[in-house]
């Protein structure tokens, strides 16, 4: 995503597998959460972001391709 808007300073700082992850930003920081659904990682990224800061948004939320354990 950083790539994609052509910045130069890209870094990972979370990666997920098997869940889902939700990225929400707020007025001077952001949260991020992963479980089961993409709507509990909202909801639960979003509950503490209001707890914590103001004018929260979800910049981001997806879930990973599940994979089959043999």
């Amino acid at each position: 995503m950083c790539k994609k808007h052509k910045a130069k300073d890209c870094k990972v700082i979370f990666s997920y597998y098997n869940q889902c992850i939700s990225y929400v930003t707020s007025k001077n920081t952001y949260f991020i959460r992963t479980d089961p659904t993409a709507e509990e990682a909202i909801a639960n990224s979003m509950a503490r972001c209001n707890r914590e800061d103001e004018g929260c948004a979800v910049f981001y939320s997806r879930c990973s391709l599940s994979e089959q354990i043999q």
